[in-house]
């Protein structure tokens, strides 16, 4: 009987099946399914606290058998509220702890997957591989600690540099000793590359998804706009809603905004922004996200032109593509520039209220709605399509054990 290869990811970030039925599953969950299904056997090595929802899942560490091939291994560590914090960063040294204490009494796999951030708590994986002689595919998602340091300002930044350098050096030692070096876009690649001069294969893979093709959409009414992701300081969320308040009732009354999502700037904008074409909706499940997805209009992107997410293809982007969504998107680089070469993209200036203003109005008059779905849908065939993308890392995978 051919025995099943054996794989660990450690993947922090995104929801899991602890979080319940209704969950959308993202890069790594996506992943995880496509080898169960191709016979691998997959241990997810997780934490207790979800980042999404900033709660913990009430568990301390266990391993929890999910089907026959595929089980999570869940961490006790502390929870935190805000991303870039000195508790986020005592809630990873906790779990580096755990994890460190925890893979010793483990069988030996026959590849880790590391999802990257967080970075000093990857090590100890890191140097359980070079012992056991396990192969390490380090997937890079965002650029620390380069981007914390970019967030700091003053005083902060100051107490902040001991362990920028200590993070730096863990980055180089995990990209120095991994088998082979993923990332989600083009930039991060390039960036990750030149953290060091040692090179080993390297691949991008986009973020995908699994999304049926569904017809072409008629303005019904109401121009539909619909926004799917966290809501925090490093977004200009604040700014459009307080932007889209200012506008003349004639325009604004052709608009509807939905908004799904969470995060620290949530609260203050759920209770401040009133506006009856304004719908907060909290955090919501994989279902909703569906059913909005296939409800509106257009996708809304509004992160800031920050380092990480100029050189990055936001999930939810990708997604609102793969339901046919023009999207309308403040934040230029990468992403930006494939949607333009495609022209299913809105710029969203929000530098004045009436650059604002006039991007709306276009959008009221926009003659190539209909042309703009079709190249959103060709778009994401060609790039964030799952069946294509996951096939590539499976690849990747299956090269990478045989060495």
């Amino acid at each position: 009987m051919k025995t099943r290869k054996k794989i660990w990811f450690f993947c922090t970030s995104e929801p899991n099946e602890l979080d319940g039925k209704n969950i959308k599953l993202r890069r790594h969950g996506q992943l995880m399914v496509y080898l169960r299904k191709k016979g691998f056997e997959v241990l997810l090595i997780t934490s207790n606290f979800s980042h999404y929802t900033k709660k913990i899942r009430n568990l301390d560490t266990k391993k929890i058998k999910i089907t026959n091939n595929f089980s999570i291994l869940s961490l006790k560590t502390l929870s935190y509220k805000k991303n870039i914090s000195i508790r986020r960063y005592i809630s990873y040294l906790l779990l580096g702890y755990e994890l460190k204490k925890t893979i010793k009494k483990l069988d030996r796999p026959d590849a880790i997957v590391l999802s990257l951030p967080p970075i000093d708590t990857s090590v100890p994986l890191v140097r359980y591989a070079i012992r056991n002689n396990v192969p390490i595919i380090s997937d890079f998602r965002d650029m620390w600690p380069d981007i914390i340091n970019i967030s700091l300002r003053g005083f902060f930044r100051f107490c902040f540099t001991p362990f920028f350098y200590l993070m730096k050096s863990n980055l180089i030692f995990i990209k120095n000793n991994s088998d082979v070096v993923i990332s989600v876009s083009k930039g991060m690649l390039r960036w990750i590359k030149s953290r060091s001069l040692i090179h080993q294969p390297s691949k991008y893979i986009y973020i995908s998804h699994n999304i049926k093709k569904i017809s072409i959409k008629k303005i019904n009414k109401k121009i539909k706009i619909f926004y799917a992701g966290v809501i925090n300081s490093a977004n200009d969320m604040r700014k459009f809603l307080n932007y889209f308040l200012l506008l003349d009732k004639n325009i604004s009354n052709q608009f509807e905004i939905f908004i799904a999502g969470y995060g620290d700037e949530y609260q203050y904008l759920s209770d401040n922004i009133k506006n009856e074409n304004i719908f907060f909706l909290g955090w919501v499940g994989a279902s909703h996200i569906k059913k909005y997805s296939r409800l509106c209009n257009y996708g809304l992107v509004t992160y800031t032109n920050r380092k990480d997410f100029f050189n990055n293809v936001p999930n939810k982007l990708s997604e609102y593509l793969g339901y046919g969504l023009p999207v309308i998107s403040t934040l230029g680089g990468e992403s930006y520039d494939i949607m333009k070469k495609a022209n299913c993209v809105i710029k969203c200036d929000l530098k004045n209220f009436n650059s604002f203003k006039q991007m709306l109005i276009k959008i009221v008059h926009n003659p190539s709605y209909k042309k703009q779905q079709i190249n959103a849908r060709n778009l994401f065939e060609k790039y964030f399509d799952s069946k294509k993308n996951l096939n590539q890392y499976y690849n990747v995978i299956n090269e990478v054990i045989k060495k």
